[in-house]
């Protein structure tokens, strides 16, 4: 993974299907965002045997252009699996650059991914919130979530918000 990635920022991980997934936060200079999909099976041998993980667990890598809030990159915060078919996953937009000022929060999304790889939905979250963690169920086609928000600030107590969001477009 070093080689294709300059800084690791591993922000959330799931089970699809037979692999794991590790979803690379692309918040650094030359970062992107990118799934890491490894091997189950071969990952919870390594693990049992050596607690290590190795190139050969290693299947595929996923890129993925998230978009931008307000000129700023969406980068990956967390992930929840759903039945192992689809992906629920967070985004966030922090400006570092110092345009508006240090760390700003400029809002998250929350989104989908099929087994392919593929964006599904994308919604956006009170522009006030940066998502940080995401617990999603799945009950006749609408997802129920739960986010866990971090507002950087120690004096502020992290907020913990739900929503849900029809699997299919159109529905609520």
């Amino acid at each position: 993974m070093r080689d294709r990635l300059a800084t690791l920022n591993v922000e959330g991980a799931a089970v699809m299907g037979d692999e794991l997934w590790l979803l690379q936060r692309g918040n650094s200079a030359h970062g992107e965002n990118v799934v890491v999909a490894l091997s189950c099976a071969e990952v919870l041998e390594s693990l049992e045997r050596d607690r290590t993980l190795a190139a050969e667990e290693f299947q595929r890598v996923l890129g993925f252009d998230l978009g931008e809030l307000h000129g700023v990159p969406l980068t990956f915060s967390d992930a929840s699996a759903l039945g192992g078919e689809m992906l629920v996953f967070t985004a966030s937009a922090e400006d570092s650059s110092g345009t508006h000022g240090k760390g700003a929060i400029l809002g998250s999304v929350v989104g989908t991914i099929d087994l392919a790889g593929e964006v599904r939905r994308l919604r956006t979250i009170e522009r006030k919130y940066k998502v940080e963690g995401v617990h999603a169920v799945l009950d006749s086609g609408v997802v129920t979530m739960t986010f866990v928000c971090d507002q950087d600030d120690p004096a502020t107590a992290s907020p913990l918000l739900s929503a849900t969001m029809g699997l299919e477009v159109g529905q609520s």
